[in-house]
């Protein structure tokens, strides 16, 4: 078990190693952030965003949550994504799930109406579950939960177009390209999932 005194010495550490290689390093950090990704994430801890996909710092804005969820009543997420849209002036918006997330799990199996406030979280997952509970059922039980993990990333971002945000780039002509991706935890693979995007 590691102790909040070995992670600040391990930041010492990082600090050195980095201006060892690039004296310059933090003065470029403090000049400004121009992130061309913005990755909307689980929060799943073993998950890395920006160094699983081989980018360094200021490259992607990032936000986390427990199963990724884009939802219109989450100021957070909806913060977040006006902001790179309209501030930071992101070109690309990636929605990323994984198998084996545990509030599509919970979702999943959880009652008609939430016990407890991770519940009430996932309960959108839980909807999206009911609504395709009889497609879902023609499955190898298997195949089940790895299909819901998807079928959520894709339900995000239907949620990420219908964002005010992304709409009134995308309606005034601006590039902006959504993105749906799966992380497998057993590989450390991502994989692009196909949608077809709302006229």
């Amino acid at each position: 078990m590691k102790n909040i005194q070995q992670l600040i010495d391990n930041n010492a550490d990082w600090v050195k190693t980095i201006t060892d290689k690039q004296p310059d390093y933090f003065k470029k950090m403090v000049a400004g952030q121009q992130p061309q990704f913005l990755w909307i994430g689980c929060a799943d801890s073993r998950l890395r965003a920006a160094t699983s996909v081989g980018l360094e710092a200021g490259e992607m804005f990032v936000h986390r949550n427990i199963s990724n969820l884009v939802s219109p009543d989450d100021t957070s997420c909806t913060a977040i994504i006006e902001f790179a849209v309209n501030a930071l002036g992101v070109s690309d918006i990636i929605v990323c799930g994984h198998y084996g997330c545990g509030g599509v799990n919970a979702a999943m199996h959880m009652a008609d109406k939430p016990a407890n406030v991770v519940e009430e979280w996932v309960y959108p997952v839980k909807q999206l579950y009911d609504a395709k509970r009889a497609e879902l059922e023609k499955l190898e039980e298997s195949k089940r939960f790895d299909t819901m993990c998807e079928l959520n990333v894709l339900a995000q971002v239907n949620n990420v177009f219908n964002h005010p945000a992304v709409a009134g780039a995308l309606a005034s002509d601006r590039k902006i390209t959504v993105h749906a991706l799966i992380y497998d935890l057993a590989s450390g693979r991502l994989k692009s999932l196909p949608f077809s995007q709302p006229n």
